[in-house]
Protein backbone atom coordinates (compact mmCIF):
# COMPACT_ATOMS: atom_id res chain seq x y z
CA UNK A 1 0.00 0.00 0.00
CA UNK A 2 1.40 3.50 -0.71
CA UNK A 3 1.15 6.30 0.74
CA UNK A 4 -1.00 9.61 -0.17
CA UNK A 5 1.41 12.35 -0.91
CA UNK A 6 -0.67 14.00 -3.23
CA UNK A 7 -0.79 17.21 -0.53
CA UNK A 8 2.68 16.68 0.81
CA UNK A 9 4.82 20.30 0.96
CA UNK A 10 8.27 21.35 2.38
CA UNK A 11 9.22 24.28 3.70
CA UNK A 12 6.48 27.11 3.57
CA UNK A 13 4.84 25.66 0.46
CA UNK A 14 4.98 26.06 -3.33
CA UNK A 15 6.15 29.42 -2.34
CA UNK A 16 9.21 27.51 -0.94
CA UNK A 17 12.30 29.31 -2.16
CA UNK A 18 13.54 25.50 -2.27
CA UNK A 19 11.03 24.44 -4.20
CA UNK A 20 11.18 20.71 -2.54
CA UNK A 21 9.41 17.40 -3.51
CA UNK A 22 9.74 14.28 -2.38
CA UNK A 23 9.50 10.80 -4.08
CA UNK A 24 9.18 7.20 -2.12
CA UNK A 25 10.79 4.67 -3.49
CA UNK A 26 11.28 1.00 -2.76
CA UNK A 27 13.82 -1.74 -2.23
CA UNK A 28 14.96 -1.69 -5.84
CA UNK A 29 14.42 2.03 -6.37
CA UNK A 30 10.95 1.47 -7.86
CA UNK A 31 8.58 4.60 -7.10
CA UNK A 32 5.85 3.90 -4.76
CA UNK A 33 4.40 7.24 -4.83
CA UNK A 34 5.36 11.13 -4.82
CA UNK A 35 4.23 14.69 -4.39
CA UNK A 36 3.39 16.86 -6.88
CA UNK A 37 6.03 18.99 -6.72
CA UNK A 38 8.32 16.51 -7.39
CA UNK A 39 6.68 15.04 -10.08
CA UNK A 40 7.03 18.77 -11.83
CA UNK A 41 10.71 18.81 -11.06
CA UNK A 42 11.19 15.55 -12.64
CA UNK A 43 8.60 16.13 -15.88
CA UNK A 44 6.01 14.38 -14.89
CA UNK A 45 2.34 15.21 -14.56
CA UNK A 46 1.62 12.25 -11.83
CA UNK A 47 3.44 9.11 -9.80
CA UNK A 48 1.58 7.55 -12.71
CA UNK A 49 3.74 9.26 -15.30
CA UNK A 50 6.27 9.15 -12.91
CA UNK A 51 6.79 5.54 -13.33
CA UNK A 52 6.71 5.74 -16.97
CA UNK A 53 9.78 7.89 -17.25
CA UNK A 54 11.79 6.53 -14.51
CA UNK A 55 14.10 4.02 -15.97
CA UNK A 56 16.17 7.19 -17.40
CA UNK A 57 16.08 8.85 -13.95
CA UNK A 58 16.85 5.50 -12.01
CA UNK A 59 20.05 4.87 -14.35
CA UNK A 60 21.47 8.10 -12.63
CA UNK A 61 20.68 7.12 -9.87
CA UNK A 62 22.02 3.82 -9.76
CA UNK A 63 25.18 4.52 -8.08
CA UNK A 64 23.36 5.99 -4.76
CA UNK A 65 21.40 2.78 -4.72
CA UNK A 66 23.83 0.66 -4.23
CA UNK A 67 26.20 -0.45 -1.71
CA UNK A 68 25.95 2.88 0.35
CA UNK A 69 24.41 1.48 3.40
CA UNK A 70 22.89 4.36 5.99
CA UNK A 71 24.48 7.53 4.19
CA UNK A 72 22.52 10.03 2.40
CA UNK A 73 24.08 11.67 -0.81
CA UNK A 74 23.33 14.05 -3.16
CA UNK A 75 23.63 14.31 -7.03
CA UNK A 76 22.64 16.39 -10.02
CA UNK A 77 20.42 14.81 -12.77
CA UNK A 78 20.10 16.25 -16.01
CA UNK A 79 16.63 14.84 -17.70
CA UNK A 80 15.96 15.68 -21.48
CA UNK A 81 11.97 16.87 -22.06
CA UNK A 82 11.17 18.28 -25.28
CA UNK A 83 14.26 19.08 -26.66
CA UNK A 84 15.29 21.12 -23.31
CA UNK A 85 17.27 19.99 -20.58
CA UNK A 86 16.30 20.13 -16.77
CA UNK A 87 18.69 20.30 -14.09
CA UNK A 88 17.58 18.87 -10.24
CA UNK A 89 19.55 17.70 -7.56
CA UNK A 90 18.08 14.79 -5.72
CA UNK A 91 19.30 13.86 -2.12
CA UNK A 92 19.18 9.73 -1.43
CA UNK A 93 18.06 8.71 2.14
CA UNK A 94 17.56 5.35 3.66
CA UNK A 95 14.13 4.85 5.27
CA UNK A 96 15.33 2.73 8.22
CA UNK A 97 18.67 2.73 9.94
CA UNK A 98 18.88 -1.08 9.60
CA UNK A 99 18.23 -2.76 6.56
CA UNK A 100 17.14 0.15 4.35
CA UNK A 101 14.02 -1.26 2.70
CA UNK A 102 13.51 1.72 0.86
CA UNK A 103 14.81 5.20 0.02
CA UNK A 104 13.34 9.01 0.14
CA UNK A 105 14.07 10.74 -3.01
CA UNK A 106 14.13 14.99 -2.03
CA UNK A 107 13.78 16.80 -5.23
CA UNK A 108 15.49 20.27 -5.49
CA UNK A 109 14.97 22.65 -8.37
CA UNK A 110 19.00 23.48 -9.03
CA UNK A 111 19.30 27.13 -8.62
CA UNK A 112 21.85 29.80 -8.38
CA UNK A 113 21.87 29.98 -4.81
CA UNK A 114 22.89 25.67 -4.87
CA UNK A 115 25.70 26.50 -7.00
CA UNK A 116 26.58 29.08 -4.79
CA UNK A 117 26.62 27.45 -1.95
CA UNK A 118 28.76 24.32 -3.37
CA UNK A 119 31.15 27.16 -4.99
CA UNK A 120 31.92 28.72 -1.48
CA UNK A 121 32.65 25.01 -0.23
CA UNK A 122 34.84 24.49 -2.30
CA UNK A 123 36.87 27.84 -1.73
CA UNK A 124 36.74 26.88 1.42
CA UNK A 125 37.99 23.37 1.26
CA UNK A 126 40.90 25.37 -0.99
CA UNK A 127 41.94 27.64 1.89
CA UNK A 128 41.69 24.84 4.08
CA UNK A 129 44.32 23.23 1.54
CA UNK A 130 46.22 26.19 0.89
CA UNK A 131 46.84 27.36 4.54
CA UNK A 132 48.35 23.55 5.02
CA UNK A 133 50.62 24.05 2.21
CA UNK A 134 51.81 27.09 2.86
CA UNK A 135 52.60 26.15 6.80
CA UNK A 136 54.69 23.29 5.40
CA UNK A 137 56.46 25.68 3.10
CA UNK A 138 57.38 28.54 5.45
CA UNK A 139 59.07 25.69 7.33
CA UNK A 140 61.02 24.77 4.51
CA UNK A 141 61.62 28.48 3.58
CA UNK A 142 62.84 29.20 7.21
CA UNK A 143 65.34 26.54 6.42
CA UNK A 144 66.56 27.65 3.47
CA UNK A 145 67.17 31.29 4.83
CA UNK A 146 68.98 30.40 8.01
CA UNK A 147 70.85 28.18 5.80
CA UNK A 148 72.11 31.14 3.40
CA UNK A 149 72.32 33.46 6.50
CA UNK A 150 74.88 31.27 7.96
CA UNK A 151 76.69 30.49 4.90
CA UNK A 152 76.66 34.62 4.52
CA UNK A 153 78.22 35.19 7.62
CA UNK A 154 80.91 32.47 7.17
CA UNK A 155 81.32 33.99 3.90
CA UNK A 156 81.55 37.66 5.26
CA UNK A 157 83.98 36.26 7.85
CA UNK A 158 86.44 34.99 5.38
CA UNK A 159 86.08 38.91 3.47
CA UNK A 160 86.84 40.65 6.76
CA UNK A 161 89.54 38.54 7.81
CA UNK A 162 91.44 38.79 5.03
CA UNK A 163 91.76 35.22 3.92
CA UNK A 164 93.73 34.56 1.02
CA UNK A 165 95.47 32.00 -0.69
CA UNK A 166 94.17 28.82 -2.25
CA UNK A 167 92.41 27.73 1.44
CA UNK A 168 90.42 31.04 1.61
CA UNK A 169 89.33 30.78 -1.74
CA UNK A 170 88.26 27.15 -1.29
CA UNK A 171 86.29 28.55 1.35
CA UNK A 172 85.04 31.28 -0.33
CA UNK A 173 83.64 29.22 -2.91
CA UNK A 174 81.98 26.70 -0.95
CA UNK A 175 79.67 29.10 0.77
CA UNK A 176 78.99 30.57 -2.47
CA UNK A 177 78.15 27.30 -3.77
CA UNK A 178 75.86 26.57 -0.31
CA UNK A 179 73.99 30.32 -0.93
CA UNK A 180 73.05 28.72 -4.94
CA UNK A 181 71.79 25.80 -3.74
CA UNK A 182 69.75 27.15 -1.10
CA UNK A 183 68.16 29.97 -3.46
CA UNK A 184 67.81 26.93 -6.12
CA UNK A 185 65.92 25.37 -3.80
CA UNK A 186 63.75 27.91 -2.38
CA UNK A 187 62.59 29.57 -5.93
CA UNK A 188 62.20 25.60 -6.64
CA UNK A 189 59.78 25.37 -3.62
CA UNK A 190 58.51 28.60 -4.41
CA UNK A 191 57.06 28.14 -8.13
CA UNK A 192 55.73 24.52 -7.38
CA UNK A 193 53.59 25.56 -4.70
CA UNK A 194 52.14 29.10 -6.80
CA UNK A 195 51.97 26.42 -9.26
CA UNK A 196 50.31 23.23 -8.35
CA UNK A 197 48.41 25.06 -6.06
CA UNK A 198 46.19 26.58 -8.81
CA UNK A 199 42.25 25.21 -8.77
CA UNK A 200 41.15 26.14 -12.28
CA UNK A 201 37.08 25.91 -12.81
CA UNK A 202 37.41 24.96 -16.68
CA UNK A 203 35.83 22.07 -17.75
CA UNK A 204 38.66 19.66 -20.30
CA UNK A 205 40.13 16.88 -20.86
CA UNK A 206 42.63 16.04 -17.90
CA UNK A 207 44.56 12.79 -17.47
CA UNK A 208 43.94 11.76 -14.11
CA UNK A 209 47.66 10.29 -13.65
CA UNK A 210 48.45 14.46 -13.80
CA UNK A 211 46.22 14.86 -10.91
CA UNK A 212 47.78 12.47 -8.78
CA UNK A 213 51.48 13.49 -10.02
CA UNK A 214 50.15 16.86 -8.43
CA UNK A 215 49.01 15.75 -5.16
CA UNK A 216 52.32 14.06 -4.55
CA UNK A 217 54.01 16.48 -5.17
CA UNK A 218 52.11 19.20 -3.45
CA UNK A 219 52.07 16.58 0.01
CA UNK A 220 55.62 15.10 -0.58
CA UNK A 221 57.53 18.03 1.76
CA UNK A 222 54.47 17.44 4.71
CA UNK A 223 54.60 13.88 4.42
CA UNK A 224 58.71 14.12 4.84
CA UNK A 225 58.43 16.15 7.79
CA UNK A 226 56.01 13.42 9.31
CA UNK A 227 58.17 10.66 7.96
CA UNK A 228 55.24 9.61 5.99
CA UNK A 229 56.30 7.09 2.91
CA UNK A 230 54.63 7.83 0.01
CA UNK A 231 54.17 5.85 -2.82
CA UNK A 232 52.30 6.52 -6.56
CA UNK A 233 51.18 4.47 -8.63
CA UNK A 234 49.72 5.78 -11.82
CA UNK A 235 51.51 4.51 -15.10
CA UNK A 236 48.64 4.72 -16.97
CA UNK A 237 48.95 8.24 -18.80
CA UNK A 238 46.09 7.41 -21.35
CA UNK A 239 43.15 7.47 -18.35
CA UNK A 240 41.65 10.47 -18.90
CA UNK A 241 38.08 12.19 -17.92
CA UNK A 242 36.46 15.26 -19.37
CA UNK A 243 35.39 18.03 -16.39
CA UNK A 244 37.19 20.00 -13.81
CA UNK A 245 41.24 19.47 -12.83
CA UNK A 246 41.37 21.80 -10.35
CA UNK A 247 38.40 20.18 -8.51
CA UNK A 248 39.26 16.63 -8.95
CA UNK A 249 43.14 17.92 -7.90
CA UNK A 250 40.78 19.40 -4.69
CA UNK A 251 39.14 16.14 -3.88
CA UNK A 252 42.36 13.94 -4.03
CA UNK A 253 44.03 16.64 -2.05
CA UNK A 254 41.58 16.23 0.89
CA UNK A 255 41.73 12.54 0.41
CA UNK A 256 45.49 12.75 0.58
CA UNK A 257 45.47 15.61 3.41
CA UNK A 258 43.53 13.58 5.23
CA UNK A 259 45.31 10.23 5.62
CA UNK A 260 48.50 12.34 6.69
CA UNK A 261 46.48 13.89 9.19
CA UNK A 262 46.05 10.42 10.40
CA UNK A 263 49.37 9.60 10.86
CA UNK A 264 51.32 12.77 12.18
CA UNK A 265 54.31 9.92 13.56
CA UNK A 266 54.77 8.04 10.34
CA UNK A 267 53.40 5.79 8.12
CA UNK A 268 52.54 5.01 4.42
CA UNK A 269 50.42 6.36 1.93
CA UNK A 270 49.60 4.96 -1.08
CA UNK A 271 47.80 6.72 -4.54
CA UNK A 272 47.06 4.76 -7.11
CA UNK A 273 44.85 4.74 -10.49
CA UNK A 274 43.43 1.64 -11.36
CA UNK A 275 40.35 1.05 -13.91
CA UNK A 276 37.09 -1.69 -13.10
CA UNK A 277 35.12 -1.97 -16.25
CA UNK A 278 34.47 1.45 -17.44
CA UNK A 279 35.72 3.34 -14.55
CA UNK A 280 38.66 5.11 -13.33
CA UNK A 281 38.99 4.13 -9.73
CA UNK A 282 41.40 6.96 -8.02
CA UNK A 283 42.15 5.92 -4.27
CA UNK A 284 43.89 6.90 -1.03
CA UNK A 285 45.37 4.25 1.30
CA UNK A 286 46.52 4.94 4.66
CA UNK A 287 48.52 3.04 8.01
CA UNK A 288 47.02 5.16 10.18
CA UNK A 289 44.21 3.95 12.70
CA UNK A 290 41.50 3.74 10.43
CA UNK A 291 37.95 4.80 10.87
CA UNK A 292 36.06 3.53 13.91
CA UNK A 293 32.55 1.27 12.26
CA UNK A 294 30.43 3.46 14.36
CA UNK A 295 31.58 6.79 12.40
CA UNK A 296 31.44 5.17 8.82
CA UNK A 297 27.97 6.04 8.25
CA UNK A 298 28.46 9.80 9.48
CA UNK A 299 31.50 10.82 8.30
CA UNK A 300 30.22 11.96 4.59
CA UNK A 301 28.38 14.60 6.23
CA UNK A 302 29.02 18.66 6.16
CA UNK A 303 28.14 18.77 10.11
CA UNK A 304 30.76 15.62 10.93
CA UNK A 305 34.60 16.58 11.62
CA UNK A 306 37.20 15.24 14.54
CA UNK A 307 39.87 16.92 14.56
CA UNK A 308 42.23 14.19 15.25
CA UNK A 309 41.02 12.49 11.90
CA UNK A 310 40.55 15.82 10.16
CA UNK A 311 37.49 14.84 8.65
CA UNK A 312 34.04 16.55 7.83
CA UNK A 313 34.46 19.46 4.88
CA UNK A 314 37.47 17.91 3.30
CA UNK A 315 35.25 14.42 2.26
CA UNK A 316 32.10 16.43 1.81
CA UNK A 317 33.54 18.49 -0.63
CA UNK A 318 35.01 15.19 -2.28
CA UNK A 319 32.03 13.17 -3.38
CA UNK A 320 30.28 16.64 -3.92
CA UNK A 321 33.19 16.99 -6.85
CA UNK A 322 32.88 13.33 -7.30
CA UNK A 323 29.38 13.65 -8.05
CA UNK A 324 29.20 16.34 -10.21
CA UNK A 325 31.42 14.31 -12.45
CA UNK A 326 28.90 11.36 -12.40
CA UNK A 327 30.87 9.30 -10.34
CA UNK A 328 31.31 8.24 -6.62
CA UNK A 329 33.43 8.63 -3.54
CA UNK A 330 33.57 5.66 -1.03
CA UNK A 331 35.25 4.38 1.66
CA UNK A 332 36.32 0.99 0.56
CA UNK A 333 36.84 -2.28 3.42
CA UNK A 334 40.40 -3.10 3.96
CA UNK A 335 42.39 -4.96 6.24
CA UNK A 336 43.97 -1.82 8.25
CA UNK A 337 43.89 1.82 8.08
CA UNK A 338 41.82 3.43 5.31
CA UNK A 339 41.34 3.43 1.88
CA UNK A 340 39.12 5.89 0.03
CA UNK A 341 38.05 6.02 -3.37
CA UNK A 342 36.85 8.24 -6.02
CA UNK A 343 35.47 6.10 -8.99
CA UNK A 344 34.60 8.13 -12.15
CA UNK A 345 33.79 6.92 -15.81
CA UNK A 346 36.86 7.47 -17.88
CA UNK A 347 38.04 8.09 -21.68
CA UNK A 348 40.83 6.12 -23.51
Amino acid sequence: MSLDLSHVAFGSGAASPLHEGLVLLGPEGQVHDATPVACELLGASDPQDLRSRWNAIHAQLAPLLRGHGNVAQSIDLSLEQGGHTRHVRCEVQPTQKVDATGYRLIVRRSSEGATTVESALLLASQYQILASLYTTASHDFRNSLNAMTLSLELLNRTVELGAGGEQGGQLQRRYLQSIRQELGALTASVGGVLDESRFDQAPTRCRLADILESVVSLLRARAERQRVMMRLDASDHTIEVVGRPGELKLAMLNLASNALEAMPRGGDLALTLTTDGALAVLSVSDSGPGIPEELRHLIWDLSFSTKSQGLGLGLYVARSVAHAHGGTATLDPTDSGARFAIRLPFRQ
